[in-house]
Formats: C-alpha cells, structure tokens, sequence
C-alpha cells in the first residue's frame, strides 16, 4: 500500500528498510511504498500516516481567458482539465510529472500559465503534492507569485478536509509568494476550516476556497499578491471575497454550522422592541438598556444580515468557559468538621446562596435540608432554549424528597455534583451537625444552564467538555437568579464556578463588561475563580532586571576601521 507519513528526523533512516519505494517530500514529510503487514509498526513509529486518496480533476464549466493576465508577472498554475495550448506556456503531466514547454510568439507576456493535467482526469494525493512542489520551485526560480486554482474533486469526503497532504501543500506555499484557490461549493466552504480529530497541530491555511470560476477568482485574489507582508494574506482574501451573504465576515463566524443555534450581542445604543426581533423570528434576550441578545439558528443571522448589520457588536466573539473538576471520597468513620468558628456571628441568615452550574444539584442530600427534612433550596431554575426554562419551587423540590422516585420529578446528579459541593461549603449543615460550612442558616437558588455544543467548542474553545457552557448562558442563568432575589427581597451571593484560557483576560469582551454591570447591583455579591494555573504559566511574564545607563565616550583617529555598530555585549566588555 501507499502512504505518506509524518515523521521525526531522528527515525528517518529507519522508514525505508520496509518500503519497496519511498520519496522524500520535505525534511519531515515521505511517501513510501509498503506492505500492509508492516502498517502498525510504521503508526507507532512515525508521528502521522495517512494513506494515498484518490482526487478527480472536474471538466471545465466556462471557458479560462488568461489573456487579461498577460501584463502581470505572475505564474498561473491550473489543476484541471487541459487549457488551450496557444494560451499556455508550460503543460505538466501529473500523472508521469513531465514537462513540456510550448513555444509563444508574444514576448510581451509577463504571465506564465501552466496547465497541471491528466490525461485520465484522476489523480492521487502524491501526485498533487509534486504537482505544488513544483509550481513552487517554478515560482522560485523565475522570481515570480504564484496563484493555483485546482478545480478538483474528493470522492472519499472523510479526505477533503485537513488531510496531512494539504498541510504538506500549505507548507510549500508558505515558502513563497503565493496562495492556492480550491473551487468549493460555498455551504460547505465552513467544513473546510472545522477542526478535525487528526495529529495536526495549528496552522495558517493558505488555501483559500472560492465557489467563482478560474477567471474570476483569480481577479480576486490577484490585489493581495502585492500587500505589505504576506503572512495573513489568506485571511484578508477570505474575509474580503469569502461569503458575501453571512452577518460577520469572520472564518471563525462562517465555520458554524447553519443550523446551529447560537447569540448574537445587539449594542447599537438604540435597541429595537423585543417585537421586532421575534418578527424576525429571533428570541431576545434583554440584558441593560444598552444591551441585548438574541438568539436563533446562523442560517437565521445570515438571512437577516442587512437588517441586523447597523445594530450587531462590531466582532463576534464566543466564550466557552468550563468548571474546575470536583471529586468526593466516602470516609470511613464521619468526622466533626467545620469551616467556621462556634461564635461566628454572621451565619447568612435572610441571604440566598446561588450558584449557575452545568449539573444538577442533589436537593436529596442532607447538608442541604433542614433538621425536619425540608429543602433549604428555594428556586432550581432549568434552562431549555435561551431564557426560557423550567422553575421547580421549594414546595416542589419538598414534593419530589418526599417522593419515593425524586429523580423523576426534578432530575438528580449521576456522578460528582460540584454545585452540591459548592452549596455544601458554602451554607451545608448536617442533621447531626457532624460537617457545617459557613453560612448554616441561608438558603439557596440553582440555575442549571445547557452545555455548549460540540461543534462550537472545537471552533472557539478546542478539545470539548463534558461541561463546557457559553458565556451567554451564564449571564442568563446569573439574570435569572438576580432577578429572583430581588422578587424576595433578599441579598444574593451568586458563585459561577466557570473560566476560561482563551480570551485576553482583561475583561474586554462585551459580555464581560455586563457581567461587571450586573455585580453592582446593590446585593448582589459575585464570586467567580481565579488564577488556577500552577506550574503552567499561561500569563507568566519575566521581568528582567534594569540596569542604570551609564554613558562613555569613545574617540578613534581612523573612522574606517571602527565597527558603525557595537553590540551590547562589547559594551559591557568596555565597561568591564
């Protein structure tokens, strides 16, 4: 079978002893011919393998006039069916990877197209790898940007997205001054940039997938060959030519599935009736008088673009925050255990303790119950769609502990509950007072959130958890209970055990900031984590020590044989 592997330098005289053929890509990357036998051994030695895919060249829908391109110098390399020779100048077999160069009278033509072929309008992957490496090492040679419009196929779709060939490819890309363009159907231009559960670390995707024909597209991207610094190129081409129909221009933004649900921050300072959004077939949320969300599908948002354009936050950004891990272990005997002195004076009574949890509470357990067996939770409110939900009362949550099948009225955890644990610190007390957190005489409100789907943690928050929420969600669940204490005229100590290690950590986004307005509320008291990253060092910062500057005058007699410039390091010679 044939392959192409991934591989660590260090291993790279050992892939051949079992290949019949082999051929080296790059200094990490090799095809290699094998028999099936040895593929486990070659999978546990080699970082990635992947075998060849199959790839057909699509037959040519509208005739390519490159005549427009001849002042420009620029190499224009076609992967599909074959160009008319007399608008040609080189024609590459794929298939045996030979070169012919036609003979053109017009000297002026500062354009070399190349028409990248196959007589059997199929190739395999390897076949397009030296097909790139190629038409780059072309561009190097002659000095010129190179542009590659590769109208093609996949048949196998598990091989059309993030496949180890089209990094080899973007790796021979970054070399040079060019881009590659892949016709795609623009509703599935999105699966193209979705994270796929592949050995692939992150990368700039220089390949930019475009629904126009040849002529059209690279009219588009043909401006951005030229700009100061190409090392963002394909994602100012996306953004400016990429779907032109979608309420942000964001590649993040158009890798969300159209049928996903998410939200959308409306900021504008003049916020419309809640009507008129539900007329657009939105949920709103209002959240300050400068402030709202709505919520519905992406394929919603995009077909509302031109009404919602002038209201929307200037960038879309999604928060995906996840709770610390909790775990409890059974003690043999219970001890006595208490957080707080016996004469603490101020045992929360007449404060409701909140939490916004992703899990269900356990309303069952005794630290969270009066000595006569009632519950001390007055509200669990249940989030369905947005701000609707299900509220279940203390009466309620009494029905269901007295029932001899609680869970089926008002579900129960089914593992390690960590806003049990959250409420138990906080305020839990035990009938026989055995264990007794703080505030023994509050009582206390749950809102339970959704979790965030999985397609929107891999865009915007990486591996998925179990328990990963939106930030949304939150300030939703947060709304709920504020508005609840408030109702009963009691003060509220709300903790959201959520965080997060992907945004800047400075409090800028806008859901952030009205997170903030809502903590000063008059009593409302907050409490959220903090810090929490050890060893690791995400946010570390080495400071070094600062060094008075001190000032020496140097003269010479022969200017020419002193250096224009002394390094630092012969500075500190000199001062010794």
């Amino acid at each position: 079978m044939k392959v192409i592997v991934e591989h660590d330098e260090s291993i790279k005289h050992y892939l051949g002893q079992y290949s019949t053929h082999h051929e080296i890509f790059s200094g990490k990357h090799i095809s290699l011919e094998i028999e099936e036998k040895y593929l486990t051994w070659l999978q546990e030695l080699t970082v990635y393998v992947e075998p060849l895919f199959s790839i057909k060249l699509r037959k040519q829908k509208k005739f390519f006039d490159c005549s427009s391109f001849y002042t420009t110098p620029v190499i224009l390399g076609m992967i599909g069916p074959s160009i008319d020779r007399e608008k040609v100048r080189i024609i590459y077999d794929m298939n045996s990877h030979k070169v012919q160069y036609l003979s053109r009278q017009e000297e002026q033509i500062a354009c070399d197209v190349i028409s990248c072929c196959s007589a059997a309008d199929a190739i395999d992957s390897r076949q397009y790898i030296k097909c790139i490496d190629y038409l780059t090492n072309l561009s190097k040679e002659l000095n010129k940007p190179v542009i590659i419009y590769a109208d093609i196929e996949i048949p196998d779709e598990s091989c059309r997205y993030r496949t180890l060939a089209y990094k080899i490819v973007n790796g021979y890309i970054s070399q040079v001054n060019g881009i590659v363009i892949i016709k795609a159907n623009k509703k599935e231009v999105y699966k193209y940039y979705n994270p796929v559960p592949k050995a692939f670390e992150f990368y700039l995707d220089h390949t930019i997938y475009l629904e126009e024909e040849a002529g059209d597209a690279v009219k588009m991207v043909m401006p951005f060959l030229y700009p100061e610094g190409n090392a963002q190129r394909a994602k100012k081409v996306y953004r400016v030519h990429g779907r032109a129909d979608t309420l942000y221009h964001d590649v993040f933004y158009k890798s969300i599935p159209d049928e996903e649900e998410i939200y959308v921050i409306i900021g504008s300072g003049d916020i419309k009736p809640s009507c008129y959004y539900e007329a657009l077939g939105f949920t709103a949320v209002k959240l300050f008088s400068d402030y709202c969300m709505l919520y519905g599908t992406k394929k919603q948002f995009d077909a509302a673009s031109q009404l919602l354009s002038s209201d929307v936050v200037p960038q879309y950004q999604k928060a995906i925050l996840t709770p610390g891990a909790s775990s409890q272990k059974q003690a043999g005997q219970k001890p006595i255990f208490s957080l707080v002195p016996d004469n603490l004076k101020y045992k929360g009574e007449g404060v409701y303790i909140g939490v916004v949890t992703a899990d269900d509470v356990d309303y069952t357990h005794e630290a969270l119950r009066l000595p006569n067996g009632e519950s001390r939770i007055d509200l669990i409110w249940q989030q369905q769609r947005a701000d609707s939900g299900i509220s279940f009362t203390k009466e309620q949550i009494d029905g269901a502990i007295n029932s001899p099948h609680p869970n089926e009225i008002i579900s129960l955890p089914e593992e390690n509950s960590l806003s049990t644990m959250i409420l138990g610190i906080a305020g839990g007390l035990n009938k026989d007072r055995s264990y007794r957190g703080i505030a023994t005489q509050s009582k206390f409100i749950a809102a339970k959130i959704k979790c965030a789907g999985k397609t929107l943690q891999h865009i915007y928050g990486g591996m998925p958890s179990s328990s990963g929420v939106l930030l949304p969600d939150i300030i939703i669940g947060a709304l709920k209970l504020a508005e609840f204490a408030m109702l009963h005229k009691n003060p509220l100590a709300l903790c959201i055990p959520f965080n997060t290690n992907v945004d800047s950590h400075d409090g800028s986004l806008i859901l952030q900031q009205i997170l903030s307005f809502l903590a000063r509320r008059m009593g409302l008291t907050l409490v959220i984590p903090s810090g929490e990253e050890g060893d690791k060092m995400h946010h570390y910062g080495i400071v070094r020590e600062q060094k008075p500057v001190t000032e020496i005058t140097l003269r010479w007699k022969n200017q020419d044989k002193i250096s224009l410039a002394l390094s630092i390091k012969s500075f500190q010679m000199l001062l010794g």
